[in-house]
């Protein structure tokens, strides 16, 4: 990996919007011109209502791909500890990522931030560098999907990281 750290996020949520019930976190490390992964970081969380919320389509939606409830996982967190361990995990990395992305601007960096200032904390990352990796796909491959997702927040961050590097490199080379 480059000396520059990069970190890509992803949640799984039980609705679309700030307050809704996060049921996954994960992070990777990753180098934007390779696209290789470094250290990571995945919690499942367990619904605990207010101040959070569910909505009933996202909630069937997961049910229906089968992602969530998840089988045979006993390592549900609250959300709480769950931010906390992200926090602290993001504190002891070697050097504190320059650069945050997720895929889509109004979701992950949202729902998180409204979640850690529900539990009193505040956001490792400033506005500035909080990126959208889909907008470098659409950039770079435009009216192209990718690979469809597993919504497992850890493999869905492993093939972000892998397709924004693609998008990065084909940018690059035009």
């Amino acid at each position: 990996m480059s000396n520059q750290f990069h970190l890509m996020l992803d949640i799984e949520a039980l609705g679309l919007v700030p307050g809704a019930e996060i049921i996954e976190l994960a992070a990777v490390l990753f180098d934007p011109s390779t696209g290789e992964t470094g250290a990571e970081f995945f919690r499942e969380i367990s619904p605990t209502g207010q101040p959070y919320h569910c909505d009933l389509d996202t909630l069937n939606w997961h049910r229906s791909k089968r992602t969530f409830p998840r089988d045979g996982s006993e390592n549900h967190q609250t959300v709480l500890f769950a931010l906390a361990d992200f926090l602290e995990w993001i504190e002891n990395l070697p050097e504190a990522p320059a650069v945050y992305w997720s895929w889509g601007s109004t979701y992950d960096f949202p729902l998180l931030t409204f979640a850690l200032a529900a539990s009193n904390e505040q956001a490792p990352w400033r506005y500035w560098q909080c990126q959208c990796a889909r907008t470098i796909w659409n950039t770079a491959f435009p009216y192209t999907k990718t690979n469809p997702r597993t919504h497992n927040s850890l493999q869905d961050c492993k093939d972000a990281a892998a397709d924004l590097s693609a998008a990065l490199n084909s940018l690059r080379n035009h």
